[in-house]
């Protein structure tokens, strides 16, 4: 009798916490570990997509849908779309006319997320990779090219004010592995 019950709460549990929201859009999947982009066709599409293994995180439609608006808001040059999705801390660390001089002429595509970890203090670790277009004059220090690979970090937190996870600094992102396409 108590294991059956058991069995049957622990069920329903795990159908609640995993199953796809039912009006949810359907999250991209990767079928592949890497994303290729053809010559003159970077950045790629701006798409977040997901590995097969993100898939299965409780999540990732969560990561999914916070980096989908972090990445459009950067691409379409939308500071207050951007500052919703990022913690107050980064959001100070970049003010409105740094984010649109920084990203003046950026396009972030091929981008996909390969793992979600989570830290001790209950924040996530999201290793991504993505694509990013801009002019020479916008390349980072060190790596100016027209066309970069990023492989990078991203910790994100939860705000209980919004009810959400949101983009947030640390040192986690701040060592990114970065190549020309």
């Amino acid at each position: 009798g108590v294991v059956v019950v058991v069995t049957a709460v622990a069920a329903v549990l795990a159908y609640t916490l995993y199953r796809p929201a039912s009006k949810a859009a359907p999250i991209p999947v990767a079928t592949g570990t890497s994303s290729t982009v053809p010559t003159g066709a970077e950045p790629g599409p701006g798409v977040v997509s997901v590995t097969p293994g993100v898939l299965r995180d409780p999540v990732h439609a969560d990561v999914q849908r916070v980096l989908q608006a972090y990445f459009d808001a950067i691409n379409n040059r939308r500071y207050d779309e951007w500052r919703s999705v990022v913690t107050s801390t980064m959001s100070s660390q970049k003010p409105r006319q740094e984010f649109l001089d920084g990203y003046e002429s950026t396009r972030d595509g091929s981008i996909l997320v390969y793992r979600v970890d989570r830290a001790l203090d209950g924040s996530l670790r999201v290793l991504l990779a993505f694509h990013s277009t801009q002019s020479l004059a916008d390349a980072p220090a060190g790596h100016r090219s027209g066309c970069l690979v990023w492989q990078v970090v991203y910790p994100m937190s939860w705000d209980p004010r919004d009810a959400e996870w949101k983009v947030d600094v640390g040192p986690a992102a701040t060592s990114p592995q970065v190549s020309a396409c």
